[in-house]
């Protein structure tokens, strides 16, 4: 299959939020090196350049001393995704529904100089659509039902990695938007893999190191399947789940060492 994905650059400038208006008249010039990436069964990954500036809508504004924060969304083209909710009937689950979700983008990254949420509040992310749970809420929230799993990573620090910083700040995002969206029937969780074997861990650790690691860091004594994730990820997007939101649930093998 072959598909094409659409680069768009969305900025926000770091004026007050709670003001009526921004303290300044300003407007954000970008371009980007390429405008569409052809992805078929051959793509293994490319590298996309923006640039910009900011420039005053008139000569008399002046431009101000402080930072810009700035968010960019990288999205394919859109679909409709069909979702169908089973149930259990004599032992057999079965289709008893079904709920259409239009527009949705086939692709999705979101990408900041720093987390979302310290640069903007909820309502004006979800008015942006920032991100695929803000551009599905609206559908999933008139149909009063919804489940949002984000597949994030390790979060115990081990020294200072931003990677560790980006991971916690997603966990705190979700807890604070499954506080907000429970009441409509949707749950937002969060499932953190540990080392999942994979053609990308086989390419970067040698068969020793990776025999070392599961005798010595993983209680479980392995590295685990994509279908680990998978069963949790099937479970917390079912029925049953219907209880279970605000949490971060590592699939590791015990590799995580703390309980908090």
């Amino acid at each position: 299959m072959t598909r094409y994905l659409a680069i768009a650059a969305v900025a926000l400038l770091a004026v007050p939020l709670t003001g009526t208006k921004p303290a300044m008249a300003e407007r954000l010039v970008t371009s980007i090196s390429r405008h569409q990436v052809l992805v078929n069964s051959n793509f293994t990954g490319t590298s996309i350049v923006l640039f910009g500036t900011v420039e005053p809508d008139s000569p008399t504004v002046r431009r101000r001393a402080a930072g810009y924060d700035l968010i960019v969304t990288v999205t394919g083209p859109k679909q409709t995704v069909v979702e169908h909710r089973k149930e259990r009937v004599l032992g057999i689950w079965t289709n008893v529904g079904s709920r259409n979700f239009l527009n949705v983008p086939s692709y999705l990254a979101v990408l900041s100089n720093q987390p979302i949420e310290q640069i903007t509040n909820a309502d004006t992310a979800r008015q942006l659509q920032l991100g695929l749970a803000y551009k599905l809420l609206p559908q999933m929230i008139r149909s009063k039902w919804g489940r949002i799993i984000n597949i994030t990573g390790k979060s115990e620090t081990e020294g200072i990695n931003r990677g560790f910083c980006a991971k916690a700040a997603m966990h705190s995002w979700s807890k604070g938007l499954s506080r907000e969206v429970g009441k409509h029937g949707i749950t937002v969780n969060c499932v953190p893999p540990g080392r999942i074997d994979s053609e990308q861990i086989r390419r970067n650790y040698s068969p020793e190191f990776r025999k070392k690691e599961s005798e010595h860091d993983i209680p479980v004594g392995e590295y685990g399947q994509p279908s680990d994730i998978a069963n949790l990820v099937c479970f917390l997007a079912s029925p049953l789940a219907r209880y279970i939101t605000g949490t971060v649930i590592p699939v590791d093998g015990g590799l995580r060492r703390y309980q908090f």
